[in-house]
C-alpha cells in the first residue's frame, strides 16, 4: 500500500529501507524516495506512518473517498466499518479499512 501510495516500485522501497520481507513494524520510518548518503537525517524524508494492517491512519489531505479508493472499498463500506454518521474524519485518526 505504501508504494502503492507513492508510485513506487516495491524492489526499490525495499532496498532503500533495507527491507528482505514484506513485513514492517509500528513505527518504522521509511525512506519514500532514494537516500544520497547515509548521512541524511531522516527529517530530510516523508516519515510514513505504519499502523496495523486493516487500518489506515487518516493524514492532512485525507478523505472519505481518498481512503476508501485507495483501499478498494465504497464510501459507504468505511463509514459502516466506521460507525461514521457524518463525512467528517480528524488527522490522526484510525479508520478501518477491512
Amino acid at each position: 500500500q505504501i508504494a502503492y501510495k507513492y508510485e513506487l516500485e516495491i524492489p526499490k522501497l525495499r532496498k532503500w529501507n533495507k527491507i528482505k520481507k514484506d513485513e514492517i513494524n509500528i513505527g518504522q520510518r521509511l525512506y519514500i524516495k532514494e537516500p544520497k548518503t547515509t548521512d541524511i537525517p531522516k527529517t530530510k524524508n516523508v516519515i510514513v506512518p505504519v499502523v496495523k494492517s486493516g487500518i489506515h491512519l487518516v493524514r492532512k489531505g485525507d478523505t472519505l473517498y481518498s481512503i476508501a479508493t485507495k483501499n478498494g472499498i465504497s464510501v459507504a463500506k468505511l463509514k459502516k466499518l466506521n460507525n461514521l454518521k457524518s463525512n467528517t474524519i480528524s488527522i490522526g485518526q484510525k479508520l478501518k479499512v477491512k
